[in-house]
């Protein structure tokens, strides 16, 4: 086994050690949602630029369990579901209530994230390490499960993402601002 296949075998490049839905994925996923929801292809631009750029963020690491709820995962072993819950969801609204499509972006990364079958409100995996051969099978079955996700697991993704869309457009009204994601 390759300890290196959680990166494409380029652990230099390639900077998203902990899964996740590939950057690929993610794009996939909020790409569709945005165009389902008829939105210019500026504003898409902007919103999967930050909802991609939600994995690579050097202030708020993956890896860090303290970030594993906007992504999720549970911080720890035995963390209680309502409160990563409520962690993931207080980011969601805070990046919502800018009112930009980069945080619409970023918010669509939290609600997604959670449908990827490594992710599913589990304990965030240690960081990865070359002299920690007991936790590379589960490394690569993390990447494995992001990389190549089923079809329900996109379509899941899909859909919250258009409910948060929608959510975002109705903020807007009552903010009397355009919602039309132009």
């Amino acid at each position: 086994m390759n300890p290196y296949s959680y990166a494409r075998n380029n652990p230099i490049q390639f900077m998203d050690p902990d899964g996740l839905f590939s950057g690929g994925n993610h794009k996939k996923i909020a790409t569709r949602a945005l165009k389902e929801e008829e939105c210019s292809d500026n504003f898409i631009e902007k919103a999967v630029n930050a909802n991609v750029k939600e994995d690579k963020d050097l202030k708020a690491p993956t890896l860090k369990p303290e970030w594993a709820n906007r992504h999720g995962q549970l911080e720890y072993e035995g963390q209680p579901i309502n409160q990563a819950l409520a962690n993931c969801a207080s980011r969601v609204n805070e990046q919502l209530a800018l009112g930009t499509a980069e945080g619409l972006g970023k918010a669509m990364h939290s609600v997604e994230d959670p449908y990827s079958r490594s992710h599913q409100w589990k304990p965030a995996l240690p960081e990865p390490s070359i002299l920690d051969p007991e936790h590379w099978g589960d490394w690569l079955e993390h990447a494995i499960a992001d990389y190549f996700p089923s079809g329900d697991e996109i379509g899941a993704a899909v859909k919250e993402d258009i409910k948060l869309i929608r959510k975002w457009k109705d903020l807007m009204r009552k903010k009397g601002k355009d919602d039309s994601c132009q």
